[in-house]
């Protein structure tokens, strides 16, 4: 048996991953517990590590249709025309790293506008106002600079400000 990546349908995660547990297949889909703000209040949810993707050990070709027939299922996600597989012991890692390291995995977004304090680095202590938020960094206005400077900075070397 093999593992495959199943591309799915936007937030049904977790409903893929239950249906294809029902029909007895192993799935792999981590998921962690986030804040998120109604307008009323403040709601814990479960949401997925890796959105749109669900991970799925099955044989090929015996068992292909009854996976991809699951709602919610899109496509097998492909790599150079081929069906992406990934090892069993690769699959191990990444299942026992999610077993030992999950609460310690933190995804920070940076909104446009909001006031951050750069934790590491040369301007260590230094608060900024986010003018633009990239994939893995951010461009900050520094008004303690008495220039008021923009700077890139790396997103791991920020913290939100404390209010």
């Amino acid at each position: 048996m093999k593992w495959f990546i199943l591309y799915v349908k936007s937030r049904s995660e977790k409903k893929v991953a239950q249906r294809l547990q029902q029909k007895g297949f192993t799935v792999f889909c981590p998921t962690k517990i986030e804040e998120r703000q109604w307008s009323d209040r403040i709601k814990k949810v479960e949401i997925p590590y890796f959105r749109s993707y669900v991970f799925v050990r099955f044989e090929e070709p015996q068992e292909t249709n009854q996976v991809l027939q699951t709602p919610g299922v899109v496509r097998r996600l492909f790599w150079l025309g081929k069906p992406a597989v990934i090892r069993d012991e690769e699959m191990k890692e990444v299942m026992a790293f999610f077993d030992t390291h999950q609460t310690a995995i933190k995804y920070v977004d940076f909104q446009e506008g909001q006031e951050v304090q750069i934790a590491r680095g040369a301007l260590k202590d230094k608060k900024g106002i986010v003018l633009i938020n990239d994939k893995t960094q951010v461009t900050l206005f520094i008004p303690a600079l008495n220039s008021g400077f923009k700077v890139n900075v790396h997103k791991n070397k920020l913290g939100k400000t404390t209010p």
